[in-house]
C-alpha cells in the first residue's frame, strides 16, 4: 500500500514557512485526496517515476 506523508493542510504550513514541497501526481489517492487540494496548498509537482520491473532472483 502506498501512503502520503502530508495532507494539503500540512503542505500549506510548510509552504507558508518558506519550504518548497514537491508531490507526485496521485500521491494522495490512498487517503481519498486528488491532486487539486495539494496544488491549491502550494505544492509543486514532480513526475511519477515509471514502475520498475521486479529484480531477478
Amino acid at each position: 500500500m502506498n501512503r502520503v506523508g502530508l495532507t494539503p493542510a500540512s503542505v500549506r504550513e510548510y509552504v507558508a514557512h518558506g519550504h518548497e514541497v514537491l508531490v507526485q501526481s496521485g500521491a494522495g489517492a490512498a487517503i481519498g485526496m486528488d491532486d487539486a487540494p495539494y496544488r491549491a496548498a502550494g505544492a509543486g509537482w514532480c513526475p511519477t517515476p515509471p514502475r520498475s520491473s521486479p529484480r531477478p532472483s
